[in-house]
């Protein structure tokens, strides 16, 4: 990947993707960092706000608890109270000599048939017998068939009666303080209002008048409440002073729905002849956890509650969402795995109070006395912060938790999110386009020089990019222009080391074999129709001066070469080659000429006297045999790596011939030659002619090239 990324795109996109990334990765790197410090920040804010609401709605709470307690205590001790006590207590004992008939009896059965038994078969385990549930005693199941059967209300008013049918002197004094015990627990605001004989356990009064009025609490079903049990407790103490506090629990006489009571003991002088009970609202305790329903103004905003759960993981206070939106809140709590008989007793009795089982880990945190924050499921199955802690409200086991939802608490750093990403994309798009911008204005001056790079590639030497600044960019096309420069200078040298080359191969071969070997082509022979050809045998040469060096005499050797090229050149000449005392020279093989046989003889002569004058100078001992030839030849390249131009033909070896048997200074012709050249009188006196033809000689060969 890295090696196409290097390999694959141009420096430009390189720069830009380079800038692209380490801005991107800037951006991205303080945007995680304000991120996760934003929503440090805004969790402990969270959780000082859940740990406040938790600390506050528990505290609300455990007063409120204490305040009913005392409230109590209080009226145990009133007067009034005690003569309520004593009045209904004296009455109710009175009329278990008064026996109901049949009929009436009849009329209770239907009653609780009717009525009592369908609803507690909805929720409650097993179908009790209408039988098993009457009162224990005459006088209970009299004043449940008078107050009951006979009440006129509606279930849930079956207080407003306070004068049943029938005129005991229960009815009379029933008729009398009814009125002011409704005026306490409506001012007070309580939910019921009993008064429990100490020594028998029967319930003398009732504010409510349901199923617990008039029955024996230490007998049939009632014996296993927590109601029972409480005041089994007060009446072994007998302590005036002492409340119990009895924690919720499914209650049949109020047909199964959540009850929770207070119970302190009346004393009339020091006999203890009753027992208060008084069966807690639930909705003030709603009230408390709730801020009435207002959870937005407590800054528990969409999600946000406080919740009560017991020991027994079941709830104390309703849920914010069975209250709000009910049919959400049990779709929920069916895709958690609520049981389909806890959701049907959630629907009847419209709360979540003691029908909901919260195994959480924060109530488990918080039942081993643990307090704590932390983000966790809650009961919905949904992901919530929540501070967690435990109660102290006398014997109850009462454990606290306040909580919201994750995506409502951290909806500030989201959309925090959404804005760095949204800020980092935007940046990140600017930067593209700057960089880009910004990369091609930078990279100017390397796009001239690889301008100029490519026409010097396409064969232009006179190239020069202007330098603009004094950067590196500055500095490579500096270097440019000099390299430029040298390789325009180099060219011309080449080409006129070429030109020297080729006027070199001009000199000393025919035109043909110049350009094949130019061209590489193959190298085949030439046929030249007429040319001149003169050899030139140096005798002499072996023994130029005894009295001088081999290095002396071949000095002097090369400076006569040397005359005779100067002598052909002036004349028109061609070199063919020399070697070892022998010349040969050609006329009309390069450059054709119509002369040539004639420039040739007047070379021969100049020659003769050039031989005779280095003799004089040099006092040497040289003579000069000449053999001239004219006529048709052939010739070709021999040899690779140092090739030879040979000469071949008859022409070549009757001049190679009369040389070498001529007389001296004198040039051997045959007779066409000499009828030729009779008008030439500069040759006259030096030619001699040849009768007898030559036998075949090897060719005559050029010098090496």
């Amino acid at each position: 990947m890295f090696r196409f990324f290097s390999n694959k795109i141009s420096i430009q996109s390189k720069l830009t993707v380079l800038v692209l990334f380490a801005t991107t990765t800037a951006a991205v790197v303080v945007g995680w960092i304000a991120f996760d410090l934003g929503k440090r920040s805004l969790t402990a804010k969270v959780a000082d706000q859940l740990n406040a609401t938790r600390v506050t709605r528990g505290a609300e709470v455990e007063n409120y608890l204490k305040l009913y307690c005392n409230q109590v205590q209080t009226l145990t001790e009133s007067d009034n109270i005690v003569e309520y006590m004593r009045e209904f207590r004296q009455s109710f004992e009175e009329l278990q000599s008064h026996a109901i008939s049949q009929q009436q009896r009849e009329t209770l059965l239907e009653y609780y048939r009717q009525k009592v038994i369908p609803q507690l078969a909805k929720h409650m385990e097993g179908k009790p017998l209408p039988e098993q549930m009457l009162p224990a005693t005459e006088a209970g199941q009299y004043l449940q068939y008078a107050f009951l059967s006979q009440n006129a209300h509606a279930p849930s008013e079956q207080d407003r009666l306070e004068t049943p049918v029938d005129t005991s002197n229960y009815g009379i004094i029933h008729a009398h303080n009814h009125a002011k015990v409704a005026s306490l627990v409506d001012h007070l605001e309580y939910y019921d209002f009993m008064l429990v004989d100490a020594d028998t356990t029967n319930v003398v009064y009732s504010f409510r008048k349901e199923i617990d009025f008039g029955a024996k609490l230490n007998d049939g079903l009632l014996s296993r409440t927590k109601l029972c049990q409480a005041i089994e407790r007060l009446r072994r103490n007998r302590d005036k002073y002492s409340v119990e506090l009895i924690d919720f629990e499914s209650y049949r006489p109020s047909l199964g729905r959540p009850a929770a009571f207070v119970a302190s003991p009346i004393f009339d002088g020091v006999d203890m002849i009753g027992v208060l009970v008084l069966q807690m609202p639930v909705e003030q305790i709603n009230d408390l956890l709730t801020n009435k329903t207002d959870w937005r103004a407590a800054g528990l905003g969409s999600t946000g509650e406080a919740l009560l759960v017991g020991d027994d993981y079941l709830l104390r206070s309703e849920s914010r969402f069975q209250i709000e939106s009910p049919e959400r809140l049990l779709l929920a709590l069916q895709k958690n795995g609520l049981s389909q008989r806890e959701l049907d007793r959630i629907k009847h009795f419209k709360t979540l109070i003691m029908n909901t089982p919260i195994h959480t880990e924060a109530v488990e945190n918080a039942r081993l006395g643990r307090s704590g924050f932390g983000e966790m499921v809650d009961y919905r199955g949904n992901s919530v912060l929540i501070s967690y802690g435990s109660l102290n409200v006398g014997d109850l086991d009462w454990n606290i938790v306040a909580k919201i939802d994750v995506d409502e608490a951290y909806q500030p750093i989201y959309r925090l999110g959404r804005y760095l990403l949204i800020t980092i994309t935007c940046i990140g798009m600017c930067v593209c386009l700057l960089t880009t911008f910004a990369s091609a204005r930078l990279l100017q001056p390397l796009n001239r020089i690889m301008d100029g790079v490519h026409r010097v590639a396409d064969g232009s030497v006179d190239v020069e990019v202007p330098v603009v600044g004094n950067d590196e960019f500055a500095q490579l096309a500096v270097a440019f222009n000099d390299m430029a420069q040298k390789l325009g200078h180099n060219k011309d040298l080449l080409q006129q080391k070429i030109l020297q080359n080729d006027q070199l191969l001009i000199s000393m071969l025919p035109q043909p074999a110049v350009q094949r070997l130019k061209h590489g082509l193959r190298q085949e022979p030439d046929l030249f129709p007429s040319v001149s050809l003169l050899w030139i045998e140096l005798q002499g040469c072996e023994t130029l001066s005894e009295d001088r060096s081999d290095q002396q005499n071949l000095l002097i050797y090369s400076e006569l070469i040397d005359a005779l090229d100067e002598l052909a050149e002036a004349s028109g000449v061609e070199k063919v080659g020399s070697s070892w005392g022998n010349y040969v020279a050609v006329c009309g093989l390069s450059e054709e000429r119509v002369d040539h046989l004639h420039r040739l003889a007047d070379y021969a002569c100049e020659v003769i006297c050039m031989v005779h004058r280095f003799n004089l100078q040099h006092e040497t001992d040289l003579e000069a045999r000449l053999g001239l030839s004219t006529g048709p030849v052939v010739g070709a390249l021999v040899g690779r790596s140092r090739f030879v131009y040979e000469l071949w033909g008859t022409t070549a070896i009757q001049c190679h011939r009369f040389a070498t048997s001529g007389s001296k200074s004198t040039i051997r012709v045959t007779a066409d030659t000499y009828e030729q050249l009779r008008d030439v009188a500069s040759v006259q006196d030096v030619l001699e002619v040849v009768v007898t033809p030559m036998s075949i000689d090897p060719p005559i060969q050029s010098a090496a090239a």
